[in-house]
């Protein structure tokens, strides 16, 4: 199939190497101001995919032109940062064509964030708009057109809105994936399902002194979420359990996405589970606390879970107090910044109200 990635980042090489392996037209792009990121990879229009795979591929095309990148294509993907999404599918917008599919990787609330402006618009018919819950891949890029495919997930959700299309939407995602992606009930369970925010944001905030001492030279998830740390990953974690009970939907504990999505063996607690992965125990801590595990997860993540589930009445007194020390020590307001139902287009609908518009669409 024909396919534009959007975004040359780690997770955009990934894509861009790996669906190329799999036989796919891949056009990537990136944005002009970014374009250094291109460089290597424009001159030969090959990427390089290390550690699973070992295979030089190339590409169909590498472009600074939005245009040139989407005309054509069937399918749209969406890597970038949460805070990228806007510029970039606004970019897209100019040159939609009518049947074309978006995905958004990880969703972060794109789904309804996007679905609001074009029901505004007047093309919610025109494109499909959809996301998923992660990226498939962990993935570093170590070159110029070199990325390091370390590990792929067992499995993804995906989700169109309205989810009443998700179905056959999902069998087009899975012909160009080979089966990874299953059907979740709406972009609702996409974006809550998002494990970055419930392990980043507190282990980063509660290794505030060792980030800043060390400028992030230790293990992230190996020595940074030691036991009492992972105790507050877990209440978060509870607390977007929570929400998403209220909702109607299980969404996976943390400690079972290990086991789900990398194959990880099942263990009783949280620091037990990630003291087996060998592929996170390679993520080294961000220098800062100006890193997207806060400056993204945060905004983009606690901030909709504290939101949504204060319309509800439901109490999450431990998000809370993660959002709260990030406003501090980052010098921000991110309940301002960030996601909320109101920029969502969802303040004030009741909880049946909801799930009727991320279901049916209206």
């Amino acid at each position: 199939m024909k396919v534009a990635v959007l975004g040359a980042g780690n997770a955009g090489f990934a894509f861009s190497g790996h669906l190329s392996l799999l036989g796919h037209q891949v056009t990537l792009f990136e944005n002009e101001k970014f374009k250094e990121s291109l460089e290597q990879v424009a001159c030969s229009r090959t990427i390089k995919l290390t550690g699973q795979f070992k295979s030089k591929v190339d590409l169909y095309g590498v472009t600074t032109d939005m245009e040139e990148a989407v005309t054509r294509a069937e399918v749209i993907i969406i890597p970038v940062p949460a805070f990228a999404q806007d510029s970039m599918f606004n970019s897209y917008l100019k040159f939609a064509q009518k049947g074309q599919m978006v995905i958004f990787f990880p969703g972060n609330y794109a789904g309804l964030r996007f679905y609001k402006s074009l029901i505004e618009d007047g093309m919610s018919d025109r494109i499909t708009i959809a996301e998923s819950d992660t990226i498939p891949y962990a993935a570093r890029k170590t070159q110029g057109n070199e990325v390091a495919i370390l590990g792929i997930k067992n499995k993804l959700y995906f989700s169109v809105i309205p989810s009443k299309r998700t179905g056959e939407n999902l069998k087009i995602l899975n012909h160009i994936f080979n089966g990874l992606f299953l059907e979740a009930p709406n972009v609702l369970f996409t974006s809550l399902n998002n494990s970055n925010c419930i392990a980043h944001c507190p282990a980063a905030v509660l290794n505030v002194g060792w980030i800043e001492t060390s400028r992030g030279k230790f293990s992230f998830f190996g020595e940074g979420m030691s036991p009492s740390v992972c105790r507050v990953i877990e209440d978060v974690d509870r607390e977007q359990g929570n929400l998403g009970a209220f909702l109607g939907m299980r969404i996976i504990p943390e400690k079972e996405f290990y086991y789900e999505y990398y194959g990880i063996k099942k263990c009783k607690t949280l620091y037990e589970t990630i003291q087996l992965s060998e592929i996170h125990k390679s993520t080294k801590a961000p220098a800062s606390l100006e890193d997207r595990y806060v400056t993204e997860d945060v905004p983009y993540g606690l901030v909709p879970l504290s939101t949504l589930s204060r319309q509800y009445g439901l109490k999450t007194p431990t998000t809370d107090s993660i959002i709260h020390l990030a406003n501090v020590l980052n010098e921000a307001n991110y309940f301002e910044t960030g996601i909320t139902p109101l920029k969502l287009g969802i303040d004030g609908l009741s909880k049946n109200e909801l799930l009727k518009y991320v279901n049916e669409g209206e």
